[in-house]
């Protein structure tokens, strides 16, 4: 599709700052294009860290939920409305992939979960061009997530090839998780959610727990050139992790959503269960589901938020610790481990973030949660 087909077309801060230009002759640009301190301060009403800058890349995005940096510089975005598009190095609009046929776009619950999440780029994308896209397919009332493989030629997305999906579907309307990830060996991970609002909505038979359904689980797929790729769980318990990293070894590490605090940073043991929701730090949304039995095999989490809430939605590695960025908190923080523990510095605070990334030019990406999103580059001196 043309990007001038597009229907609410993103800009770049570039374009719109164009537009400013020619009112008495006095150039604007820097009003569209930098979101200063005091900007950030009196605008959106968000704080900002010692020596943190916040500069617009791109906006007019509809609730951007995840974003892969090509080898080239350009940069694919998915939003949360079901489409996929992609920026060239100058943050420009090249293309876009509408929503799919089968993406469940329907909102029926506050706070519905349903739509299109995680996108991630192949290892060897230079020889094949392939890119991987998470969303929620429906199928008559029900939902579940669906992974598709892309093969991008030049500035085209081409045909969505099915490529996994996981089973049961649901007719609830919360938790897909979405995350995906390639570990360093060239496997895919995808993060499935546990779908259920709360504990006590599940009826006692927890699908997290339950070996035979693959909600609330991390899994691990290979032979992805094959119609149906090798697929094997590797971690269970899991309620909603909605971002995978690896760490400057070969660990791999995650977040996931606790129930009212709770919220969990793991770093992922093959084969472990996570407790999700035998055990947790939070407090279960109420009515709580009684008492429930724990066991000596559950792994606990690295670390854990309580109050306030930081529901964390993206994961990087950086400067020798995590960023990680906060939904309901409206926070990116900056965690590291010390001698003292864990160390946490808060370097934006009242701005609903969802993911957080870095591009071809080592730039820190930041995604806005809003109905008219925005890709911003964090500086940090």
């Amino acid at each position: 599709m043309r990007p001038d087909a597009v229907q609410g077309t993103p800009t770049s801060a570039t374009e719109r700052s164009g537009r400013k230009r020619g009112q008495g002759g006095i150039d604007m640009s820097w009003r569209a294009a930098v979101i200063g301190v005091l900007a950030c301060a009196v605008v959106h009403g968000q704080q900002l860290g010692a020596g943190v800058e916040l500069v617009e890349r791109i906006g007019g995005l509809a609730r951007p939920w995840g974003a892969a940096a090509l080898p080239d510089g350009r940069l694919i975005v998915s939003e949360f409305e079901g489409t996929l598009r992609l920026f060239g190095p100058d943050d420009r609009l090249l293309a876009a992939l509408p929503a799919p046929d089968d993406l469940d776009q329907r909102r029926i619950v506050r706070g519905d979960n349903t739509g299109a999440f995680d996108v991630v780029v192949d290892p060897g994308f230079l020889e094949n061009g392939t890119v991987y896209w998470a969303y929620a397919a429906r199928v008559e009332d029900e939902s579940f997530l669906k992974v598709v493989a892309l093969r991008l030629q030049d500035n085209d997305f081409g045909e969505p090839r099915d490529l996994w999906a996981v089973t049961p579907s649901g007719g609830d309307r919360y938790h897909y998780g979405g995350a995906l990830a390639f570990d360093r060996d060239g496997g895919l991970l995808v993060a499935t959610g546990e779908r259920y609002s709360s504990a006590a909505g599940q009826g006692g038979r927890f699908p997290s727990q339950q070996s035979e359904d693959g909600r609330g689980k991390l899994w691990r797929l290979t032979q992805l050139d094959e119609r149906t790729p090798a697929a094997e769980i590797v971690a269970a318990g899991l309620r909603n992790v909605q971002s995978i990293a690896g760490d400057a070894s070969t660990d791999i590490w995650f977040v996931d959503h606790g129930p009212i605090g709770g919220d969990e940073l793991n770093r992922l043991v093959v084969g472990a269960n996570y407790g999700w929701p035998l055990e947790t730090s939070g407090r279960y949304k109420p009515p709580g589901p009684g008492s429930l039995p724990s066991r000596p095999d559950l792994v606990p989490p690295a670390h854990t938020w309580s109050e306030p809430t930081l529901a964390p939605s993206g994961l990087l590695w950086h400067a020798n610790g995590w960023l990680v960025t906060g939904l309901s908190s409206g926070r990116l923080v900056h965690l590291r481990q010390s001698d003292r523990g864990w160390v946490q510095e808060e370097w934006i605070v009242g701005l609903r973030l969802r993911d957080v990334i870095r591009d071809g030019a080592g730039r820190l990406l930041v995604l806005t949660d809003e109905r008219d999103g925005r890709v911003l580059e964090v500086r940090h001196r």
